[in-house]
């Protein structure tokens, strides 16, 4: 029987959905969000929504506000991990131990705090585990690599 895998989606990932500028990682990153949320383990915080939000709407103006609006109304179904106040206290312990920004280490503790398996993003250390989590880079990983093991 398989374990229960759960997968953290950092913005980045998220991102390269809307990244008509890198088609690759755009294909990567469909693939992955496609073969996680077929199990039901794709994981996101309201951080992740809002820096998502900030990025489209601070840099890529070729995005209309109605697909930006249709974009983040897909995400509300992996909107489950939570940002609270917890997560701010753990996020500073976090950034102390393992080097990563404030912001990086509050999306880490939402991770964990959700009980999330792995941590999908190209701005850590892919093979790193924070606190049983494995931090995985999906764009040099494939799906099938972490989910046949689970």
């Amino acid at each position: 029987m398989n374990a229960q895998i759960s997968c953290f989606v950092d913005t980045n990932v998220l991102l390269y959905l809307m990244d008509a500028g890198n088609p690759a990682k755009r294909e990567q990153a469909r693939k992955w969000l496609e073969a996680i949320s077929g199990r039901q383990a794709v994981v996101i915080s309201p951080q992740s929504v809002n820096e998502f939000c900030n990025v489209i709407l601070s840099r890529w103006r070729h995005v209309t506000r109605e697909e930006l609006q249709a974009a983040v109304s897909n995400l509300r179904l992996w909107c489950t991990a939570q940002t609270v106040y917890e997560n701010a206290l753990e996020a500073l312990d976090l950034q102390q131990q393992i080097y990563v920004s404030y912001y990086d280490a509050v999306l880490l503790s939402s991770a964990l705090a959700a009980g999330c398996t792995h941590f999908l993003s190209e701005d850590f250390q892919a093979g790193r585990t924070v606190a049983g989590m494995k931090i995985v880079n999906p764009f040099e990983t494939e799906p099938e690599t972490v989910l046949d093991r689970m």
